[in-house]
């Protein structure tokens, strides 16, 4: 058995357990174009370093300081 941290693609369920991140939101963002796939045959697999460069991006946008609501 291959671990997790060794795999070099995740099936959509085995990435949102990896991100914390639902199966949903996940659509939504290769909807948007923010999330590159790879179909092989039904399979949707999303490659590691696709999902690891996600997770940036999104540490990246919650350190932006947000503006005070009044």
């Amino acid at each position: 058995m291959i671990a997790a941290s060794d795999k070099l693609s995740y099936r959509m369920d085995e990435a949102a357990e990896a991100t914390g991140l639902s199966k949903a939101t996940l659509y939504r963002l290769i909807e948007r174009g923010e999330l590159t796939t790879l179909k092989v045959g039904s399979r949707t697999l999303i490659r590691r370093e696709v999902l690891e460069g996600l997770l940036h991006r999104l540490e990246e946008a919650s350190a932006q300081p947000r503006p005070k609501l009044t």
